[in-house]
């Protein structure tokens, strides 16, 4: 990789790469191999609730870009306490590193969703949060934040290995959806 500052992704079982075949198929390895660029990949089975303790560890990373991708696990705190997790990590990011530029991504969606209910109400549950806290912050003037939609992820069933967690095709999807 170039000699320059790094990417740095943070996020979940699918950010750490669990399922993919192999390490070199994790989407952050694919991004990496792309670039041309190193990425430190913080992602982190059942994790990623953007807490202070981990966005203070993120901070201290000087990054060229952070991917902020932990949605498919904080969709679990409930609302309103969601959008001021979110809020505050990305307040504290900003306040930490002014110039850094901040990718968050949204859900990837449960393709099951479709059918089961219980799974389209959480997926709907972070994909509002995230939308709620993205316009607050860009209302508020917070510049350098850039988003990845539930749209251009575009996690479809056959791209999961069991309606979640990507397989190679799914980490493919990802890449393509970070790398622009």
């Amino acid at each position: 990789p170039a000699d320059c500052k790094p990417i740095v992704a943070y996020g979940t079982s699918i950010c750490q790469g669990a399922c993919a075949s192999r390490p070199a198929m994790a989407w952050t390895n694919i991004l990496q191999r792309r670039l041309g660029r190193t990425v430190i990949n913080l992602g982190f089975s059942g994790n990623a609730m953007h807490e202070t303790p981990m966005i203070n560890i993120l901070s201290s990373i000087d990054a060229a870009v952070y991917i902020m991708d932990g949605m498919p696990n904080s969709y679990t705190i409930p609302s309103p306490a969601l959008q001021d997790t979110l809020a505050k990590a990305f307040r504290q990011l900003r306040a930490a590193r002014p110039d850094t530029p901040i990718v968050i991504a949204d859900h990837c969606g449960f393709p099951q969703g479709k059918v089961y209910k219980e799974f389209h109400d959480a997926q709907d549950h972070a994909l509002k949060a995230l939308d709620e806290v993205y316009k607050m912050l860009v209302a508020e003037g917070m510049t350098g934040l850039y988003r990845v939609t539930y749209d251009q992820i575009g996690m479809k069933g056959e791209m999961t290995v069991e309606g979640h967690h990507a397989s190679d095709y799914g980490m493919t999807a990802y890449a393509n959806a970070y790398e622009p």
